[in-house]
């Protein structure tokens, strides 16, 4: 009898370690796997909803998975707020430990995404709004069995670093610095009449990379960024003179 109950808990177990190796989290377009790794975002603190994304895709050739997302607030900063989209995206996003173990949910209905052989869903994005607030706020970010939350079948971490402020002040006339169009698709005409000098544009990912950099824009003049290359999503992008930010600014591409 103890033989038999050996061999049917080995069963279960490997069973297990097989669905968990089926499932793949990944940046968008990429094939590295970041199950059970903890990715860190930073930025300065400001009032900006700060966008994060992944790619979850099924690895099987023969199972489908329907999935749950659950969301665990490790440690958050209070007075932030935090949403996340899985399907769909709920709405209004919830206040720093209003609601600590959530499982991704429109109303009473659990929000699921059906994966089905060699397919992945994307629609998973993570918001983070700092509120001009200064501190470190980290999440556990689990898909679960839409069937049985408590089954992990692949989980990340995410921790939004905004312990610092730009310590340079915004220069007279910074605000006229503008970007149109707000989304973009081809491209974004950047305005900056408001800025003195030589200037630096750079745009940066989610990630905090720097995904575009123009060294040779000048202060005083309006040109034509292209933005075509670049994958949907939010950028912030940033006017720097001698190499120190000035002026950081929310761009949005959408294709």
């Amino acid at each position: 009898m103890k033989k038999l109950l050996l061999f049917t808990l080995s069963i279960l177990i490997l069973t297990a370690g097989q669905v968990q190796g089926q499932l793949l989290i990944t940046h968008p377009n990429e094939t590295t796997d970041l199950s059970g790794t903890t990715i860190t975002v930073e930025f300065d603190t400001d009032n900006i909803d700060h966008e994060y994304s992944v790619w979850v895709k099924n690895l099987s050739e023969t199972e489908t998975y329907t999935l749950a997302c659950r969301r665990i607030e490790t440690e958050v900063l209070a007075g932030t707020k935090n949403n996340t989209c899985w399907s769909l995206c709920p709405f209004p996003a919830w206040d720093a430990g209003a609601n600590e173990d959530w499982v991704v949910s429109a109303g009473a209905n659990i929000l699921t995404e059906t994966i089905g052989p060699g397919e992945t869903a994307t629609s998973f994005a993570f918001h983070y709004e700092p509120e001009e607030l200064l501190g470190i706020s980290t999440f556990e970010i689990r898909f679960v069995s839409s069937d049985n939350v408590d089954n992990t079948v692949g989980s990340f971490n995410l921790k939004f670093d905004h312990d610092e402020v730009d310590g340079v002040e915004d220069v007279a006339g910074i605000d006229l610095f503008t970007m149109n169009p707000n989304p973009a698709n081809e491209s974004v005409n950047l305005n900056l009449k408001g800025i003195s000098g030589n200037t630096q544009v750079k745009v940066y990912n989610v990630l905090g990379e720097v995904v575009l950099d123009r060294t040779d824009a000048l202060g005083g003049q309006l040109f034509n960024m292209e933005t075509s290359e670049l994958q949907n999503g939010i950028y912030m992008v940033s006017i720097l003179q001698n190499n120190e930010i000035i002026k950081t600014s929310r761009l949005m591409i959408k294709h």
